[in-house]
Formats: C-alpha cells, structure tokens, sequence
C-alpha cells in the first residue's frame, strides 16, 4: 500500500504530466508542506553539551550542544535551524552563478540586526544579444521598503532609483513568496527531503524534492524574472557546514530547472551561502554590500 506521502507524489506527479504550461501547484495546500513541529521532544533528547565546541560567534543566541552519532543529516538541519531562528544578529552572503545559453552572476546580502532587516539582490547577464539585469534592495523596521536599481558587470554593486515603494508584509510574501527572516525560500521538511546523508560531523547533504520544496521558490523567480511560467525543476541538493555550536557556516545549493521567457531554456545554478553572527551594519542606499569572502 503506497504511503500518504508516495500518493501526494504521485497526484503531483499526475497534475505535471503534458501541463507544463499550467499552474500544477494550484491544488497544494503549501502549509501541508511543513512539519508542526521542526525541533520534536524526542531530538531534544538527543542533545547533549559539549564543552569543548568551538564557535566564532560574538553572541550566541542559539544552541551550544553536541550531537549524539545516531542522529541523521535532517536532524543535524533541524538543530541549526532552530538556532538560526533564535539569532538577534546575522549576515548572510550568497555568491552564485546560472548556466545556460546566457550565463548570469547572482550576489545577495542579508542582514538582522535585532528587529531590522535588509536584502540586496543582485543579478547580471554576460554581455551578449540578451540583457539580464536585476537589483533589488529591500530594507523593514516596521514597514518594508523595496528599491530597485541596475547592477554593474560583475552583480556587486547598483545604481538605485532613489524612489522606494512601502509595502507591508502582507504584500511582498504576495509577490516574492517569502519573509525577510527566512534565509531562503525553500521548504526543506520531512515532506520535502527525499535523501538524506551525512558527510561528516560538520557536513551533511539534503536532496529535496524538486516539485515541493520550490512550491514557493518557483512563483518568487516568475515574479522577479517575469517568466512566460512557473519554472520547472529536476534537481534541487543542499550541501551544509556547520559549526561546533551547530549554526550554519556554509550553505551550497545546486539546481537543474527549465524556465520559460521568450523561448525554453535549460539551466544549471549553483549559490553559496556563507554566514556571520557578528552584528553587521546595514547599508544606506548610497553604500555598497561586500561580496568579498575572507
């Protein structure tokens, strides 16, 4: 007898077939796709302290633990994203790059500090007939501001239109399809996560379900992209390194997905994310983000 997750596949798997064309997520209920509960009693017993981990942090606000062996690569997710929720201060750079007939460089910034939060979102084409150009700023305390600029060759810094639009939550999770306090806008959970492995005590790999897992991810890049449809993914792996407090120091992120603007493409992505606890200042419009790694 198929399991209720093998059906919810295959109704999905059904729904796709000759409809690439069609919103085939328009019968998910999205909050089926999330776990009640990431951080289970039954994991917290498997916590134990360590009081010879190491942390670069300044101020952690987390967890400072260490694992037993028999805990698996979902669990090791679930620990450190249950500290990264508790963060009062974090940075998080992503330097990455799409693969396809036009090439694009994609940088990001994103910064909490306390109660305020700030995204940069950039992303340039290689020169060629076609021109990718998207820069994106967005700052909130108690409303957000969305900015829109044009980024330079290399997707570093931008040109901002000094203009700003105020929206407030409500309105931008409609357009982009997540919250500022994410830091991505994957679903990863136990309804989303298809293989698991551990690499070692600091590294673990995730392969998501490519359908489920960018229920939202796929309508933000139609909405900032302006694609003909909702793009189509076939590969969707997650790469974690984590540090002695279990908080993420490195995310990798590999896709394979076909969109669809003009004409069907192929495409290849790969983003990394590297992260910082230590209290960062939030640019002004007329300052540049760092995408220097040291």
């Amino acid at each position: 007898m198929l399991s209720k997750r093998s059906l919810f596949l295959l109704l999905v798997t059904i729904l796709m077939v000759g409809c690439e064309s069609v919103d085939f997520y328009q019968s998910i209920n999205p909050s089926d796709l999330y776990d009640s509960n990431y951080f289970e009693n039954s994991l917290q017993n498997n916590l134990i302290v360590d009081s010879n981990s190491s942390s670069n942090l300044d101020n952690d606000s987390g967890l400072s633990i260490g694992m037993k062996n028999d805990l698996k690569a979902f669990d090791y997710y679930k620990i450190a994203i249950d500290n990264f929720r508790k963060k009062e201060n974090y940075k998080i750079v992503g330097i990455g790059n799409v693969y396809s007939i036009i090439n694009q460089k994609v940088n990001s910034t994103n910064i909490k500090n306390n109660n305020q939060y700030f995204t940069e979102s950039l992303s340039k084409s290689s020169p060629g007939l076609i021109n990718i150009a998207i820069g994106e700023r967005y700052y909130k305390e108690n409303e957000i501001k969305i900015y829109y600029g044009t980024p330079n060759e290399t997707a570093t810094e931008a040109k901002w239109n000094q203009d700003g639009e105020m929206v407030d939550e409500e309105e931008f999770f409609s357009r982009y399809y997540k919250k500022l306090s994410d830091p991505f806008p994957y679903i990863i959970s136990s309804k989303t996560v298809i293989k698991e492995e551990t690499i070692d005590k600091s590294k673990f790999k995730l392969t998501l379900d490519p359908t489920l897992s960018v229920y939202y991810y796929s309508k933000q890049m139609q909405y900032i992209s302006q694609l003909d449809q909702l793009p189509i993914f076939s590969k969707v792996e997650f790469f974690f390194e984590i540090d002695g407090h279990y908080d993420f120091k490195t995310i990798k992120i590999l896709e394979d997905y076909k969109t669809k603007k003009f004409l069907s493409v192929n495409c290849s992505a790969d983003m990394r994310l590297y992260f910082s606890y230590k209290i960062a200042s939030i640019p002004s419009l007329d300052e540049n983000c760092s995408y220097s790694i040291d």
